[in-house]
């Protein structure tokens, strides 16, 4: 009792001097920002799936303390190839959020967004929820126009791709969209970034549905003829059918939204409620406090690392060191290999086996 009371104190006044800092001050963004998520990778040992490099480790402590950079600190100040005269920063956030021309830095987003929705879709596998990756079908059926919509490419074609489609507990479907955030002069700005913790991820949770509504109507308008500003469209009328899309956000300190929360819940309820003997528990209790713990862990450490790997890749534009960034992204195609090798599970081992949960019981992978 007396600890707690000393350190609830100490973070008191601990708080008081990051508030007292300038809004801009990355650590008092990064203090605020960071939650549960940020810290996953302090606290958890090393195994298949969560392997880090020294490299990512240190932009990921950085990230978190809202320290500057290790790998953009020495290019700090110079201007960054291709970004019409911007500026490096200490702490890489320009480099985050730039467009760089000639350049296809974009997959590195794309990277960033799929190794944590991966996560999330093999934990949803493994733990038998009822759901899907990015669903296609669900829109296309509501299109009339077909003279125009046939001339798109199958991608296209569907209107709206989300990442998942997962049927809660209530047996009511839903719609889960994973967005990447980056710090950067707007991103993280507003009294709930500077007082909430995860406020700027939770801020950006919000606006998930309504882009997906205006991607509805902009479907309806050009694909069913409805006028511009009218709504009540087909494609709008399916949408509102799944109600809120979830948006599942990763902030660049690691953090995550609460939707991410309101997921791991119904992993742990789904997961615990089916595979709670195969994982040699007493309870559903037991079992469903475990599973969250065990997705929190993955989920937590893809995030920070999926922040820190996307500054390693983007510094290699103001080194010209494009060489030792394919032998990173080499490494880390055959470290995802290596999990997934991991995941499937050895010598005919089931899904459970990825955690140790006994063989021979539950689906195949």
């Amino acid at each position: 009792m007396i600890t707690l009371q000393r350190e609830t104190i100490r973070h008191k006044a601990l708080e008081e001097d990051i508030t007292a800092l300038n809004d801009q001050d990355q650590r008092k963004k990064a203090f605020f920002a960071t939650n549960w998520a940020s810290n996953r990778w302090v606290a958890s040992v090393p195994s298949a799936g969560n392997e880090c490099t020294n490299s990512e480790i240190w932009e990921m402590a950085a990230n978190y303390f809202g320290t500057p950079s290790p790998a953009c600190k020495p290019f700090a100040g110079r201007n960054i190839p291709g970004s019409r005269n911007k500026r490096l920063d200490a702490y890489g956030n320009n480099l985050t959020c730039l467009k760089i021309e000639g350049w296809s830095g974009w997959q590195q987003y794309l990277k960033q967004h799929n190794g944590v929705k991966n996560v999330m879709w093999d934990l949803g596998e493994t733990f038998s929820w009822d759901g899907s990756c990015e669903p296609f079908g669900l829109f296309s059926a509501h299109i009339n126009r077909l003279d125009a919509f046939m001339l798109q490419n199958r991608q296209q074609r569907q209107a709206i791709i989300p990442d998942f489609l997962v049927r809660g507990s209530d047996e009511r479907q839903y719609l889960g969209d994973v967005k990447t955030l980056h710090s950067s002069n707007n991103t993280y700005r507003g009294a709930d970034a500077r007082r909430e913790p995860a406020g700027a991820v939770n801020r950006r949770q919000k606006a998930v549905h309504k882009a997906y509504v205006r991607a509805a109507k902009k479907a309806d308008v050009k694909y069913n003829n409805i006028p511009p500003g009218l709504g009540g469209g087909p494609v709008e009328n399916k949408l509102g059918e799944y109600g809120r899309v979830r948006g599942y956000v990763f902030g660049a300190h690691g953090e995550a939204s609460s939707d991410v929360d309101e997921f791991i819940d119904m992993l742990a309820e789904f997961g615990s409620e089916r595979t709670w003997r195969d994982m040699g528990c007493r309870s559903q209790k037991e079992a469903g406090a475990v599973i969250k713990s065990m997705a929190r862990r993955a989920i937590g450490i893809e995030a920070a690392r999926g922040a820190a790997r996307l500054k390693l890749a983007r510094i290699t534009v103001m080194s010209g060191d494009m060489k030792q960034a394919a032998s990173r992204r080499r490494r880390q195609r055959y470290g995802y290999r290596a999990r997934r090798a991991h995941q499937r599970g050895l010598s005919g081992f089931r899904h459970n086996d990825r955690y140790g949960f006994g063989g021979g019981h539950g689906r195949r992978w």
